[in-house]
């Protein structure tokens, strides 16, 4: 009787630590953001986010809309711009879903 409870304690003790740890493994790697998180941020964070880390903006699209307009068409795409997609047919709008998709890995991913 006495074996079968230090083995239920050890074994308890070892669950316990193994959760604790799990938990804080978890937390290092985790990706800083979600796909619902960027999503629900304003189009103007949004686009400094993804510029901070490395998006390419072309500099036709200065030419050819506001910062504002910019910022909308990128939170209006972002769903297929994250996959490198676009519905556009013009190149500047392939190489900036390329680059959003780049980004996007960036601030997805596990950080292993």
């Amino acid at each position: 009787m006495r074996k079968k409870r230090r083995i239920l304690c050890l074994a308890l003790c070892a669950a316990f630590f193994l959760a604790a740890w799990g938990f804080l493994f978890y937390e290092a790697v985790k990706p800083e953001y979600t796909y619902a998180e960027l999503e629900a941020m304003p189009a103007d964070e949004l686009t400094d986010l993804f510029v901070e880390n490395g998006l390419v903006i072309d500099e036709e699209f200065r030419e050819i809309m506001t910062k504002e307009e910019f910022q909308e068409l990128f939170k209006r795409n972002l769903f297929l711009f994250s996959q490198g997609i676009t519905t556009y047919g013009h190149v500047i709008y392939s190489t900036l879903a390329d680059s959003a998709k780049e980004v996007y890995e960036k601030l997805t991913s596990w950080k292993f």
